[in-house]
């Protein structure tokens, strides 16, 4: 004997007394992952976030002890500041010494652009 499942959805809050189970057709949701164009180019940013937003989400994976230290040398720099940095902060800092390295523009030449 089959019994009838509690809807626990907020579906079941909205819908009508004796609707189903089953939702309506849906649009389906578009990926936030994105495929290059037919030329093997990486479309550009407003292409992958729906032209939303200009800043691209990246994890960073760091050894356990190159996260410590970070964190400590943070936590020493920031002793006494009134004004707190961010651990993003030390990451563009990173990225623009790569940049000054490579003979490229800095994080905030490129922001300007």
């Amino acid at each position: 004997m089959a019994t009838k499942r509690k809807r626990t959805s907020l579906d079941a809050l909205i819908a009508p007394a004796g609707a189903t189970n089953r939702p309506e057709a849906t649009p389906a949701r578009k990926s936030s992952k994105t495929k290059a164009g037919k030329g093997g180019e990486e479309p550009n940013v407003a292409e992958r976030t729906g032209g939303k937003s200009e800043i691209v989400r990246q994890t960073l994976y760091l050894p356990l002890p190159v996260f410590d230290q970070l964190r400590d040398l943070l936590f020493e720099e920031q002793r006494g500041q009134v004004k707190r940095r961010r651990m993003h902060d030390y990451f563009i800092e990173g990225i623009n010494l790569l940049f000054k390295d490579r003979g490229l523009k800095s994080v905030e030449e490129l922001m300007k652009e």
